[in-house]
């Protein structure tokens, strides 16, 4: 099983988008075929009709395509500065308005995902996992602990120390954070 790691670079969030929704169906799409025995298709690039992955010149299709053997793909990428409001957000929590946005450079978008106010810029790397749980054999609340637990170590290895709190997903930094389980205890001897 494979997932395949593409590092975008600085990538403009609506083409970046629209690469994670063609990659998301070509993922989906593979997996119907394989659910109802059809076999892989041969090609599937997520690629515009010049031939390339769209926003990105010079990405070549075949980078993007599903295939048999892969569980998804992990998008690495720098936005330009963009506001982000996820389909349980509240635009209230927006505490600039569009207009001021749009005079300081700063991008807008209503997205159909989950989370409230999202802000992404330069500087800062974004990493959108486009996977299939079901292939890599783990669940969703198996998979959001792993992501969970991969960010506290990854933070502590520069001597940030940061936790869960209960009841709330994500990682936090200061302020009482959950104390860690045996499990993660374990995970961290590894």
């Amino acid at each position: 099983m494979k997932v395949r790691c593409r590092d975008l670079g600085p990538m403009d969030y609506a083409a970046c988008w629209e690469l994670q929704r063609t990659l998301f169906e070509e993922l989906l799409a593979e997996k119907n075929r394989r659910r109802n025995g059809c076999g892989a298709k041969e090609s599937g690039p997520a690629a515009d009709k010049a031939g390339t992955v769209p926003g990105k010149t010079g990405a070549r299709p075949d980078d993007a395509g599903t295939r048999p053997d892969d569980a998804g793909t992990v998008l690495l990428v720098e936005h330009p500065p963009v506001y982000t409001l996820g389909k349980s957000g509240h635009a209230e929590n927006l505490l600039v308005g569009r207009t001021a946005l749009e005079q300081l450079g700063v991008q807008f978008f209503h997205i159909d995902r989950g989370g409230d106010i999202t802000f992404h810029g330069p500087g800062q790397l974004v990493c959108y996992p486009i996977l299939d749980l079901e292939r890599l054999g783990i669940g969703l609340r198996e998979y959001i602990g792993r992501l969970e637990e991969t960010v506290i170590r990854v933070v502590a290895h520069y001597g940030i120390e940061a936790g869960r709190i209960d009841g709330a997903s994500g990682v936090w930094l200061g302020g009482p954070t959950e104390q860690r389980t045996a499990e993660t205890e374990r995970n961290a001897e590894d």
